[in-house]
């Protein structure tokens, strides 16, 4: 499983090998599988359940297939498990209306992410430059944010919405990541099922192998540090072979190994200054702290020389990066009109009321907002209407737009 996700991923890197070592140069193009990635750890994951003895392994090779390649899950995610899914795709459903009217309103909403707020961003052509400098940093920050937000939620909701509507859950992929406090809080909200993956089929493996048993004995941090910093790594790889994408894993495994060092720091500080550790105001700082931090992360996506990222991260402080981004020119060569900046922000407030009002995961007692606008018939007619009109309107898609894949299809 691993080598074929290896040879189409990982293409351009053979091809550079080849030309070092041969001096020639093979052109390969290979036409990339639907649905590799997530249909490559579906198969790891239940292999290592089978042989841990968690499932049964399936004897029927149609009901194995359908497990594998349940169409909704293949795209983007989320990364279901044999064990909880299996189940589901077996057992009998009759049809429901209700079900298939929340799955719609659902994938609705998904669809009004994607191709009205997260298109709408995409459009924007500010690449790197030093004659950007810094000020690139600052808003790439604030564009990619919203767009891979709106991008990779638009198209899990569109899913999970599809899957509700034949009877099928999926696993919650997101739970409110951008009111996260901390980046290892983030990342437990973020993509939550390639968390879970990397989770308990690497992580725990690693800091429980003999190797970090010995290590134990140098020091009783080390095997945390190496399981942690190796799982990254290996997570950044997933996400694209180059150095850029490395670099990406490895700041986010030390971001959340040094804020675990630091916590009994923040304990005495909570003790000294007890006003301040209960104010209202200081989760909010923590927020903004969180998402800027993952947003400056993330610019290590559009280079792959991390060291040019880098650069621009230490001019983005510079008096003189501060001050562009308050000139109308670097705006306006953004590419977004007047109307287009006032329909992104709109989406960015409704995205965050629907986060507001969505329960978390888990959450027993929570109802969500589709619950309750199928109790208002009316109401949810308005709505989706109103979504209809939102996606055939303000879309950005069809003849006279570039196609606009989903950024985590590519993954």
């Amino acid at each position: 499983d691993l080598s074929l996700l290896v040879v189409f991923k990982f293409e351009v890197v053979f091809v550079r090998w080849m030309y070092r070592l041969a001096g020639v140069y093979i052109d390969i193009r290979w036409v990339l599988p639907l649905g590799l990635s997530y249909v490559t750890l579906s198969a790891i994951g239940y292999l290592i359940d089978v042989s841990r003895g968690h499932v049964e392994s399936e004897k029927n090779p149609w009901r194995f297939a359908l497990f594998m390649f349940y169409f909704p899950q293949m795209w983007q995610g989320p990364i279901n498990r044999y064990g909880e899914l299996a189940p589901q795709l077996s057992a009998p459903h009759p049809f429901d209306g209700h079900r298939v009217l929340r799955g719609a309103l659902r994938a609705l909403w998904g669809g009004v992410k994607k191709v009205v707020v997260a298109n709408t961003v995409a459009v924007y052509h500010l690449t790197p430059s030093h004659e950007y400098g810094g000020a690139w940093t600052w808003l790439t920050i604030l564009l990619y944010s919203i767009q891979i937000f709106a991008d990779f939620t638009g198209g899990i909701d569109i899913c999970l919405g599809i899957s509700s509507a034949l009877g099928i859950d999926l696993y919650e992929n997101f739970d409110r990541p951008f009111g996260a406090t901390s980046v290892a809080d983030y990342w437990r909200r973020w993509h939550r099922s390639l968390g879970r993956f990397f989770t308990d089929y690497v992580f725990y493996p690693l800091s429980t192998s003999r190797v970090s048993q010995k290590m134990a004995k140098i020091s009783r941090k080390l095997p945390l540090w190496v399981a942690t910093l190796a799982t990254w790594a290996l997570t950044g790889l997933w996400h694209g072979a180059g150095r850029n994408f490395v670099v990406w894993g490895l700041f986010n495994g030390l971001f959340i190994l040094l804020s675990q060092e630091l916590r009994p720091l923040r304990q005495r500080l909570a003790a000294r200054f007890p006003r301040a550790a209960k104010s209202r105001l200081l989760p909010t700082l923590c927020c903004f702290g969180t998402l800027f931090t993952v947003g400056l992360f993330r610019t290590l996506d559009f280079r792959p020389d991390p060291l040019l990222t880098l650069s621009f991260w230490a001019r983005a402080l510079t008096p003189t990066a501060i001050a562009r981004l308050f000139d109308g020119a670097l705006w306006s060569s953004i590419g977004l009109s007047a109307p287009e900046w006032v329909l992104v922000a709109l989406g960015v407030i409704a995205m965050w009321l629907v986060g507001r009002a969505t329960p978390h995961v888990g959450d027993k007692e929570g109802v969500s907002l589709g619950d309750r606008l199928m109790r208002r018939p009316f109401l949810l007619a308005v709505v989706c209407a109103l979504m209809v009109v939102l996606i055939a309107v303000f879309g950005h898609y069809g003849l006279g737009y570039d196609e606009m894949d989903f950024i985590y299809g590519q993954f």
